[in-house]
């Protein structure tokens, strides 16, 4: 018996029209989609990677990390320069003030989540302003053989951890440094840009009262008293402000001999 649908010519005519349409439909599709694939994919992956002639400065360089003894649990920084490819040594000195030959280790870390809270209640300032303040004071006497405790005792008295004090008689920043008189330590014509930040105070201070520990063979209430400007107050007033500062900031008393 022959197939009454496929000896009609009308029906083969109508199969041969939607398999010709399905056919054509599905060539279209890929036609489109291979467009949108294209224009969408591959300037995304040459963009980001680059030509195989491109030098890496012409690109974005992300990178991202965190060092469990720098950062709060959780915490990560991302670093994004136009125009510039830095190498991980260079990213670490940016984002913590470290160099290699300058590292935090674990009673460092120890020291910074101890007294961070208390330098925060007892000056009113944020928590993560304090921390970044006694990160960057802890750098700042490692790489001076300062006490750093001592240092943020001097913070203390001198600004109150306000980055952007100045005196009357034109010191700055948390350390109130006189550019006049340390004209060695700074450029002078852009000492208030320099002294405002608060990694490069805290530097300048903590060289400042190094070298006063060196000059009275480590005498710590001397050195405060010279820091101070005041070698001949007898009674050593600033010393025992200093003092006091210290004893809050640690929960101890301060030595009195710098070793």
């Amino acid at each position: 018996m022959k197939n009454y649908l496929t000896q009609n010519p009308i029906v083969s005519l109508k199969n041969n029209q939607h398999t010709k349409l399905i056919l054509n439909g599905g060539f279209v599709f890929s036609i489109i989609a291979g467009f949108f694939i294209g224009t969408i994919t591959l300037p995304t992956i040459f963009n980001h990677y680059g030509s195989a002639h491109s030098e890496p400065e012409k690109h974005d360089y992300v990178e991202t990390f965190s060092n469990p003894f720098l950062l709060e649990k959780n915490e990560s920084q991302s670093f994004h320069w136009e125009g510039h490819f830095l190498t991980r040594e260079q990213q670490w000195e940016k984002f913590t003030g470290l160099t290699p030959d300058i590292q935090l280790d674990i009673r460092d870390v120890r020291k910074i989540n101890e007294v961070s809270p208390r330098i925060a209640q007892r000056y009113r300032i944020s928590p993560q302003a304090s921390r970044k303040i006694v990160r960057e004071a802890v750098i700042a006497a490692k790489r001076n053989d300062v006490d750093p405790i001592l240092l943020l005792a001097v913070v203390g008295v001198e600004s109150r951890f306000n980055p952007y004090a100045a005196s009357s008689v034109g010191a700055i920043g948390l350390t109130q440094v006189l550019p006049k008189w340390h004209p060695d330590k700074l450029d002078i014509n852009n000492a208030e840009t320099i002294l405002l930040q608060t990694d490069k105070n805290l530097n300048i201070g903590a060289q400042i009262l190094s070298k006063y520990l060196a000059q009275h063979d480590g005498d710590v209430r001397l050195a405060l008293q010279k820091y101070n400007g005041a070698l001949s107050d007898r009674s050593k007033t600033y010393a025992g402000y200093v003092s006091r500062s210290y004893a809050k900031i640690a929960g101890r008393p301060m030595p009195d001999q710098h070793y």
